[in-house]
């Protein structure tokens, strides 16, 4: 009568790729999150650079992908493209960029040619 159901059957294409795959996840897991990892953290450089290249709307996108990630504030921030790599709440508002020094406010300055522009996540936490 042959063999019982899901015996001795020989595995179809499909379920050897479904094979390959999850052995290459399982032999390469490191190396793929550590490239997740060095992605979600050199992405958010990506903003002040298009920023700088003149393409604020594509930056702006980087700025929102990573806004629930992190507060954004300048002065907890790094600047690219400045005269200085990081800025105290009074160089801020010395500069005249602060008119409104409430968390909500200052998150959105994203930066100018002067300044910089900061990077998308907060690093000096």
């Amino acid at each position: 009568s042959g063999p019982p159901a899901g015996r001795n059957r020989t595995p179809n294409r499909a379920t050897r790729l479904g094979d390959r795959i999850v052995m290459g996840i399982a032999r390469h897991w490191l190396a793929i999150a550590n490239l997740a990892l060095f992605t979600f953290i050199a992405l958010p450089f990506a903003a002040p650079i298009l920023m700088r290249a003149g393409m604020p709307r594509a930056a702006r996108v980087f700025y929102t992908i990573y806004l629930p990630t992190c507060h954004q504030l300048p002065d907890r921030s790094y600047f690219l493209f400045g005269d200085k790599a990081v800025y105290t709440l009074a160089d801020l508002e010395a500069a005249g960029v602060l008119s409104d020094t409430s968390v909500l406010q200052r998150r959105k300055y994203i930066g100018d040619e002067t300044l910089g522009y900061k990077v998308a996540i907060c690093e000096r936490d």
